[in-house]
């Protein structure tokens, strides 16, 4: 048996396998048991003064998604600290030290492989398969701690990177609540500040786009709020190094991370420019095109 210090079983593995996908009763009740312990453990780690901007609401009846932004290898040590109840972890299959792998791993989490989002060999993909072990944790009226952007934002110019809106099915199908929760580190301070939003329930009918976007908004917004009471940048004292100096103390303060490989499945809703024209840059231009191109369009683009 691999050792719980190495094992990231996906949901597809247990499938393969012929293994249940999720945790029957008896499993779900030890992890409420021991989830404070491990969570105490994990608190250990955290480096920076928590600082709540306010007090988490949610509406009874439902379980809960929490929806996170992400952004550095502190976030699951204090989201999962800060929220007061246990919740399984979506786990993207990456390099990981030793005792995390423990940690997600006797804390209850649905590893997934982030690559394998196509069916192969008529199999199942692991994405997708990933989608039913959370409706099956949902509807055993467990909550889940979602990091929809795939990846750490290390964006300069973004305050969040696209996010999947795979959870917005989810949530409708199992009639869950998503609360958009927000973490923002201003590392001169060593302050993570935690704040929550409304929770959101999902109609029936929904524009599922909409709805991912309306809550990437709210959390967007709980950003810029903490960015405007920060002093305010000028121009001309704008350190650049400076910046990249941070994003390099992120990946720093965790060594196993693989940010090539990380960069590879973050989400893109949309080609952006350059993608779009550097295909038309490839573009050969022939004799019988170039009539084509000024026949029908009269030489105009």
């Amino acid at each position: 048996m691999m050792s719980l210090f190495q094992k990231q079983e996906t949901t597809k593995d247990k499938f393969l396998n012929g293994k249940p996908i999720t945790d029957n009763f008896v499993k779900i009740a030890l992890r409420h048991i021991g989830y404070r312990f491990l969570i105490n453990e994990a608190k250990k780690r955290i480096t920076y003064k928590i600082v709540r901007e306010n007090t988490l609401n949610t509406y009874k009846g439902h379980p809960t998604i929490f929806v996170v932004n992400h952004y550095s290898s502190q976030d699951i040590p204090i989201i999962t600290n800060e929220i007061k109840k246990h919740a399984y972890i979506l786990v993207g299959k990456q390099s990981l030290e030793n005792i995390d792998n423990l940690f997600f791993n006797l804390y209850g989490s649905i590893f997934v492989d982030r690559e394998d989002t196509k069916n192969k060999k008529n199999e199942p993909s692991d994405t997708s398969l990933s989608k039913v072990a959370m409706e099956e944790y949902l509807k055993k009226r467990q909550n889940l701690i979602v990091f929809p952007e795939g990846t750490w934002n290390l964006e300069d110019a973004l305050l969040l990177l696209m996010m999947k809106w795979g959870i917005i099915d989810i949530a409708k199908d199992c009639n869950a609540q998503i609360v958009p929760t927000m973490l923002f580190y201003d590392r001169d301070k060593m302050e993570c500040h935690i704040e929550y939003a409304e929770p959101v329930l999902v109609t029936e009918n929904c524009d599922k786009k909409e709805v991912i976007t309306s809550i990437r908004d709210s959390i967007a917004t709980m950003i810029w709020y903490c960015i405007e009471k920060r002093e305010p940048l000028v121009r001309k004292d704008l350190n650049i190094e400076k910046l990249r100096e941070e994003h390099r103390r992120v990946l720093k303060e965790y060594q196993k991370l693989d940010w090539e490989k990380e960069e590879k499945v973050i989400f893109k809703d949309e080609p952006n420019p350059e993608e779009v024209f550097d295909k038309i840059k490839k573009l050969e231009l022939r004799k019988e095109t170039a009539f084509l191109f000024n026949k029908n369009t009269k030489g105009r683009w």
